[in-house]
């Protein structure tokens, strides 16, 4: 981590490729973050194929992650 970098405002991104076909919900389940104890936001992003699935894990404060 960068000195002086504030992790709440850190990502963490990640991608999940599968040989067969999955169901999105499903994986999605399969993945949890916490920093202390606050459990953090996963945006995913899946493709129609079922293969690829893209997420992003936002720490508490990033701003690509906060509520519109």
């Amino acid at each position: 981590m960068e000195e002086g970098a504030d992790p709440r405002k850190q990502q963490l991104i990640g991608r999940v490729l599968t040989s067969d076909p999955v169901e999105a919900s499903a994986l999605e389940k399969t993945l949890a973050a916490k920093q202390g104890n606050n459990t953090l936001q996963i945006t995913w992003t899946h493709t129609g194929d079922g293969l690829t699935h893209e997420f992003v894990v936002c720490g508490s404060n990033a701003p690509m992650c906060a509520p519109k």
